[in-house]
């Protein structure tokens, strides 16, 4: 469990912290600059939601082999911009 005050890393400092250095999806889902959306491609809004902010708890959930299999963010409140 990772809990911010109101010192925040850099967002990409805190991806690596989340995600090690193994392939996995979380990784995928933390780096890729897009996402697949019906037949097209839209910008990774994700990363947004997962960046660092200050209040925030993130639990990530580990199977036996280390491998994440959830993420849960508490705490603070993203606001995302979708944009069809």
């Amino acid at each position: 469990m990772y809990k911010f005050a109101s010192s925040l890393p850099p967002a990409d400092e805190w991806f690596e912290t989340l995600v090690e250095p193994e392939v996995t999806w979380l990784r995928a889902l933390l780096h890729l600059e897009n996402i697949v959306q019906k037949s097209g491609y839209i910008a990774n809004l994700l990363k947004c939601l997962f960046s660092p902010r200050a209040g925030q708890t993130v639990t990530v959930k580990y199977d036996a082999a280390g491998a994440p299999v959830g993420v849960s963010l508490y705490g603070s409140v993203s606001s995302l911009e979708f944009i069809n």
